[in-house]
């Protein structure tokens, strides 16, 4: 079966059966860096994480900012970031938070897409941390899934489209593509057991 090649925003785009074909190898690379790491080394699942963060990004086509890993703390009922880096120690999400997408996904165990995500109501607090991007460049679109290890949901995993207009944010997310979220967000649940969740 042939698989056609278009470009979307700059970056070479497989058609569908291409796409797939890239998820199930990251799913294998993912895995098989979960295996090397194992359940002990938080700090070489912390390296090993921006490289599945990088590769997740070429997966669905954004750029490497707007791939979000968010932990769950058992005990204390929050998400905190572990990519990217530089939001790491600026502070956590309250599962009770009612209007951050990625509290609402571990209440959900759902995953979600808001192709309007500047419009509607979110908690915009990490948007004002500098990751690179212009001032004024901020979330237009966004898609979340649950990262479950066995049926639990331990964290999420949000990827997005920045830009100053949902216009020059790209295209929108396609159910395609939080299929595609979804299916890596399951092998993420076998990375994130070795990070400490108290």
């Amino acid at each position: 079966m042939e698989i056609c090649e278009r470009r979307v925003w700059g970056f070479p785009c497989p058609g569908l059966f291409g796409e797939e074909r890239m998820t199930a190898s990251l799913v294998s690379e993912i895995e098989r860096l979960a295996d090397a790491v194992g359940e002990a080394d938080s700090e070489a699942a912390g390296a090993s994480l921006n490289r599945v963060a990088e590769r997740i990004a070429q997966a669905l086509r954004v750029q490497k900012d707007e791939v979000a890993i968010l932990l769950l703390s058992d005990r204390m009922r929050i998400l905190r970031f572990l990519v990217p880096e530089q939001l790491c120690h600026v502070g956590f999400i309250p599962l009770s938070s009612a209007h951050a997408l990625a509290a609402r996904t571990v209440r959900n165990g759902k995953p979600e897409i808001i192709n309007n995500f500047a419009d509607a109501r979110h908690l915009n607090v990490f948007e004002s941390v500098p990751l690179g991007r212009e001032p004024g460049e901020v979330i237009q679109k966004i898609m979340s899934a649950p990262i479950k290890l066995e049926s639990r949901v331990i964290g999420v995993v949000e990827v997005s489209h920045k830009g100053r207009t949902l216009a020059q944010a790209g295209p929108d997310f396609t159910q395609q593509d939080l299929r595609e979220l979804s299916t890596l967000a399951r092998a993420l649940g076998k990375f994130l057991r070795c990070f400490p969740r108290d």
